[in-house]
């Protein structure tokens, strides 16, 4: 999951520093224990259950170091443990905020028996356990899988670690791979699965092909659903990005393709951030 912070002008904001000396925890030692998962497996076993609460707490309590500068405005791809706590302090209010407003328009069928969530830039499974949290008992035991798709091996494997755990009966699928290297072979899905794909903070970040990538998941027939948000701005990509693809599907016509509604906003998150941002929805069907 990829989030942005910038000043109106393009400059970067405050920046903190690491200048302890303290050598942060890297992925190279791949035995090394992620205390956020260990405390997570110990409360499930207390209580059954957790929330999106405990683990933006649990990560909190693990901030070793102020490595906002790492973060580069939330586009690094995460390496150490430091990265990926600090993101659930300096970045997460906002993007629960987002989503919160994302939910607000979200069409929900609660007859449909079998869900496929496609989940992009996911970092740690952010946009896939808020989603959870809001729809699951609508669905039921109708999620069947959850794709995740994530360069860093680190962050998927706490993503991973959190969906197993919210509901075991889950398949979990990992694709660690950036999204200008996934495969149509990565992005095949059953044709009778309802497909929601979410993209959160990840589409206005110009380093990847929008079109490439969404050209290979309209191959996949039947329902689809996008659920997108970012940061509102206007460079760096930024909102032009997310237009583009909005009116791609919405204002062109397609052979192949019928979409059932649609829906765009642009609002300020809640959140002590007041920060812009802007959001899609749109539910198609790709033919026979």
């Amino acid at each position: 999951m990829r989030s942005s912070e910038w000043h109106e002008n393009g400059e970067k904001k405050s920046e903190g520093s690491c200048d302890d000396g303290k050598k942060t925890e890297t992925i190279e030692d791949r035995e090394i224990e992620d205390k956020v998962v260990t405390k997570l497996k110990t409360l499930i076993d207390l209580h059954g259950n957790f929330s999106s609460y405990d683990v933006s707490k649990f990560a909190r309590e693990e901030i070793k170091a102020d490595v906002w500068g790492e973060l580069d405005r939330g586009r690094a791809i995460p390496e150490t443990l430091d990265q990926l706590n600090y993101y659930w302090q300096s970045h997460v209010p906002m993007i629960k905020s987002q989503w919160e407003n994302v939910f607000k328009i979200c069409r929900v069928d609660s007859g449909v028996k079998d869900v496929e969530i496609i989940d992009y830039g996911c970092r740690d499974g952010l946009a896939s356990f808020l989603f959870l949290e809001k729809f699951y008992s609508d669905f039921k035991k109708g999620i069947s899988k959850i794709k995740l798709i994530e360069p860093s091996s680190l962050a998927l494997k706490r993503a991973k670690n959190i969906l197993d755990w919210y509901n075991s009966n889950m398949q979990i699928v990992e694709i660690n791979k950036k999204l200008d290297d996934l495969e149509t072979k990565d992005l095949e899905t059953d044709q009778s699965l309802w497909k929601i794909h979410l993209f959160s903070n990840i589409l206005d970040i110009d380093d990847f092909d929008t079109s490439k990538l969404f050209n290979e998941i309209i191959k996949s027939k039947g329902e689809h659903t996008f659920l997108a948000v970012s940061h509102d701005r206007n460079f760096k990509g930024g909102t032009p990005r997310l237009e583009h693809i909005y009116r791609a599907f919405t204002e062109l016509k397609w052979d192949r393709l019928k979409v059932n509604w649609s829906d765009k906003m642009e609002f300020i998150c809640s959140n002590s951030s007041q920060s812009p941002a802007i959001c899609f929805i749109i539910n198609l069907k790709v033919l026979e």
